[in-house]
């Protein structure tokens, strides 16, 4: 314990003669209260040295799940973190990323488990203790859903849009309770899924699902429903094909939905891109569409990045 009954950390190494024998030691104390949560700080954007609102970082450890540092006073430090277990499996150097809902909103979470400092808590230190970073990035509300049936009316965001206005068309489709979406120029075409060649595969929740044939063109189809989590429905009805571009020209695949939604026109400004550099690079979506601010209760509709879901087919 260091002042105020805080905890901290001591780095202590041996002192030996010429002889190699142990004749003392030394310890290091790192004052970690107001370290670790500098550290937090220097992690997250700013406007004019003043952390952007919306953002907060944690140290947590991994072990009991509790809170060692917090960027902001919105936590205490010693409480134990309510986050999914995949957080708590990571192994050192691995990260995640996902939305999640967190203390009534959701928020894109990226997370790295530690891997050790030089030659202290690494795989040569009989003293383990793994320490998790995470950023949290707030996203909107969290929406209360009131029924599990698929009948429901497609959400929808209705923008006061001018002639000045820069906008971009998003279809959106649902995968499970999940709301989703891709620029319309992006989107081939949506045929049903009665149209699949299924693939001959030993294993059935493989993603890849078969193929298709369009205009004299075999087309992947993936089901990227095991990468959504928490979804509510399984009658998969409808394949988009979507188009991005590879390293060679355009490519097409097709992506398994359970409905399609409607097609929006949303402002640009209301198009907010992940910060890849802060939740690493393991997510299938791009971005979020930041509601109108007269809608409180409707679901946060996620762009998905159709480079990123192409490689779960290499």
């Amino acid at each position: 314990m260091l002042y105020d009954n805080n905890k901290t950390y001591i780095y202590s190494a041996a002192i030996s003669n010429k002889e190699n024998k142990n004749i003392g030691g030394i310890g290091v104390v790192f004052d970690s209260t107001p370290q670790f949560e500098d550290i937090l700080k220097d992690s997250l954007p700013k406007d004019d040295d003043t952390i952007q609102e919306g953002y907060f970082s944690l140290f947590v450890e991994k072990k009991s799940k509790t809170i060692i540092s917090c960027s902001d006073n919105s936590h205490i430090i010693g409480d134990v973190v309510d986050l999914d277990k995949e957080f708590f499996e990571l192994n050192n150097k691995e990260t995640i990323s996902k939305i999640v809902e967190y203390n009534n909103k959701y928020y894109i979470v990226g997370g790295c488990c530690s891997n050790g400092y030089r030659e202290y808590k690494g795989n040569g230190d009989d003293y383990s203790n793994d320490v998790l970073a995470f950023v949290f990035i707030e996203a909107g509300e969290k929406v209360e859903n009131k029924t599990s049936n698929i009948s429901l009316e497609n959400s929808f965001y209705n923008y006061q849009i001018s002639s000045k206005d820069e906008f971009e068309e998003i279809a959106s489709f649902y995968i499970g309770d999940k709301w989703l979406g891709v620029r319309q120029n992006e989107i081939v075409e949506a045929i049903s899924i009665d149209t699949l060649e299924s693939s001959i595969n030993l294993d059935s929740k493989h993603h890849f699902k078969g193929t298709v044939s369009y205009k004299d063109h075999i087309v992947s189809v993936l089901d990227i429903s095991p990468f959504v989590k928490n979804t509510i429905f399984k009658q998969r009805s409808e394949i988009i094909l979507v188009q991005y571009k590879g390293s060679v020209g355009h490519h097409t695949i097709g992506i398994v939905v359970d409905r399609l939604g409607e097609i929006m026109k949303v402002p640009k400004n209301k198009i907010k891109e992940f910060e890849q550099h802060l939740i690493g690079g393991g997510m299938l979506g791009e971005s979020i569409v930041q509601p109108p601010e007269d809608i409180k209760n409707k679901n946060l509709l996620t762009l998905l990045n159709i480079s990123k879901i192409a490689e779960l087919n290499e």
